[in-house]
């Protein structure tokens, strides 16, 4: 049985990284064919094309080709090539300037290289080049400084090695692949410094707007969905309807104009040598691509930040930042593209009315831009908020009109961010699909479980089944009894699989007290104005003149009408703060907290 124990070595080895846990987990339990193997011919205009050669090439020109072709159909008879955009006002008078690079920046830069991570068309393993840190940091420092004088950035840099990944659907259509880019991973170096050196400057000058929550520091995917739920709830319970617009783009990074771009910096500080670095960054950008071990001929890239980088995400962001200028009547939240418009209002026709105007401008808006409104199903659609009486009594949907002429369909449910909301908002989709994925995950975890000993069991528990439940899972602190008795058997199943050899050596946390826990950092978080600037005035401390032991380490729970608005986070989360007991709301040093505030709820 040497098979066994070579198995049950790989798998604790990978415990504690999930990516590598699953890729251990396929490799040993395989639930369906490998896609490169499967590629054996592709359907290219009728003619299926089965030489692996032309394979690549065919999905090169396809890849490289698809936002041109994208861009012709959204915006016919437009030649966006001699297009200026519209004259902005500068947003600071501050400059950007590159700062010298030191080798110990470089070397630790280096050191941080993940050793997993895909080998360029350089074929420098990261592995490899980790290692040789110490060695090439000063020449690479040196490099990269030349770069930022002269204003070029490396030709080898910008040739990306491009992966054809399978989604879903027929193998033969190139439709239903998905194009991973893989970069020099030494291009990414010199990339984090500069990345580093303009986030600072950009935040340091409040040149981002405080509504894009996507790849910034402090920010996340988790406080954007709780801004957006606690502000509808907050309305809903005031008695008003609230109409929201779920935006979508199509391939939003890789239509992004240069031109449109390179325009834009100089309005947040980007001058001079920095501007025609960022320039030469983006320009002369070409792709290969890798497939059935064949390697195409390289292709331009005519449009888009580069895929696979770190600086293009927030190049992204200055782009699509001046997009709230023209929102006049709705509150706007983004999470990179992921854009969602929402207006309260107790009049479904003013609601229509207000949306329909900031559609027009924000369509009026994205066409200037050149980047392409997506309004397939599940993409661009609205939603009703309030509660199930308020909504079974209302006779008009919303309707929400494009130019007075498309309509944007109506969705009873909607994926926002990763989490499934409806109408009611109380979230029983979503805790259906949490679920059924930690069910499943339990599972697997019972197949291979005479493979691992205990403590390793019980770190794929932490670290596969139980984020199922907390991603997002302080939206959802209040659960139905029926919800509660699942989540009791979910957990009694886990203690089964994890604990069936003896006396547990390590403990379980549950669902419900590892959301409880998750809470209650951001609660002190918020409290310590450590969040963002949205949530750090969201709960205030119970103050008055009667010293009182609870006396400033209370929250004041808010006044409240509907059920719908007791299950928000301003309140749950205040609940679940205020169930602490005094001597841990007392400590003032965070990490003690938290270290404390784990031991309570285990």
């Amino acid at each position: 049985m040497l098979y066994v124990w070579y198995h049950k070595k790989l798998l604790k080895e990978s415990a504690k990284d999930p990516n590598k846990f699953w890729k251990t987990l396929k490799s040993i339990y395989p639930t369906k064919k490998n896609d490169k193997q499967t590629m054996k011919t592709l359907d290219i205009d009728g003619a299926k094309i089965k030489d692996p050669h032309l394979i690549a090439e065919a999905f090169c020109s396809f890849f490289t080709g698809i936002v041109t072709t994208l861009k012709e159909k959204a915006f016919p008879l437009c030649n966006f090539r001699w297009k200026r955009p519209t004259k902005m006002s500068t947003r600071t008078d501050q400059k950007f300037i590159f700062k010298t690079v030191s080798r110990y920046e470089v070397k630790q830069q280096l050191k941080s290289v993940k050793r997993n991570k895909a080998t360029g068309l350089d074929d420098l393993p990261p592995g490899l080049i980790k290692d040789s840190a110490e060695l090439i940091s000063a020449p690479l420092a040196h490099l990269i400084n030349l770069s930022l004088k002269t204003g070029i950035f490396p030709t080898d840099w910008k040739t990306a090695k491009v992966i054809p990944t399978h989604k879903s659907g027929a193998h033969s259509n190139p439709d239903n692949y998905r194009p991973i880019s893989v970069l020099p991973v030494i291009s990414k170096v010199i990339e984090k410094v500069i990345h580093h050196q303009l986030i600072i400057f950009l935040d340091k000058n409040h040149l981002l707007t405080n509504f894009q929550f996507g790849f910034r520091p402090k920010l996340s995917t988790e406080y954007a969905a709780t801004i957006l739920l606690d502000s509808i709830r907050d309305n809903v319970d005031k008695g008003r309807l609230v109409g929201a617009i779920f935006v979508d783009l199509s391939k939003a990074f890789d239509t992004v104009s240069h031109a449109m771009l390179l325009d834009k910096l100089p309005i947040y500080g980007v001058q001079g040598k920095e501007l025609e670095w960022f320039k030469d960054y983006l320009f002369f950008r070409k792709a290969k691509v890798s497939c059935n071990g064949c390697l195409s001929k390289e292709n331009a890239l005519l449009t888009g930040v580069p895929q696979g980088s770190i600086l293009g995400p927030l190049l992204f962001l200055i782009l699509f930042n001046d997009v709230v200028d023209v929102i006049e009547h709705s509150s706007i939240l983004k999470y990179a593209d992921d854009t969602v418009l929402y207006v309260a209002d107790q009049d479904i026709q003013s609601i229509n009315a207000k949306l329909s105007k900031d559609m027009d401008c924000l369509a009026d808006w994205l066409k200037s831009n050149e980047l392409v409104l997506n309004l397939k199903k599940g993409k661009t659609e609205a939603l009703l908020f309030g509660t199930p009486q308020r909504i079974a009594k209302q006779a008009e949907p919303l309707e929400i009109k494009l130019s007075h002429e498309t309509v944007i369909k109506n969705a009873t449910e909607y994926k926002y961010l990763g989490v499934r909301v409806d109408s009611s908002l109380n979230l029983n989709s979503n805790f259906n699909t949490c679920y059924n994925k930690a069910s499943g995950r339990l599972r697997l975890l019972a197949k291979i479980r005479s493979y691992l000993d205990q403590a390793t069991a019980a770190t794929i528990y932490n670290v596969m089944v139980l984020p199922a439940f907390t991603y997002c899972g302080i939206l959802q602190l209040k659960y139905t009894n029926t919800q509660l008795s699942r989540l009791s058997s979910l957990h009694s199943r886990a203690l089964k699989i994890v604990f069936r050899d003896g006396r547990p050596n390590k403990k379980l946390t549950s669902v419900v007290n590892a959301n409880k826990t998750r809470a209650c950092k951001l609660v002190r978080k918020c409290l310590d104005k450590e969040t963002c600037e949205q949530l750090q005035n969201h709960f205030t401390l119970q103050e008055h003149e009667r010293q009182t032991r609870n006396n400033t380490y209370t929250l004041k729970l808010p006044r409240i009408k509907t059920e719908y608005a007791r299950k928000s986070f301003l309140f749950m989360g205040a609940k679940v703060y205020n169930e602490l007991p005094l001597e841990l709301r007392k400590i003032e040093n965070y990490e003690e907290f938290e270290k404390q505030l784990k031991d309570y709820f285990n």
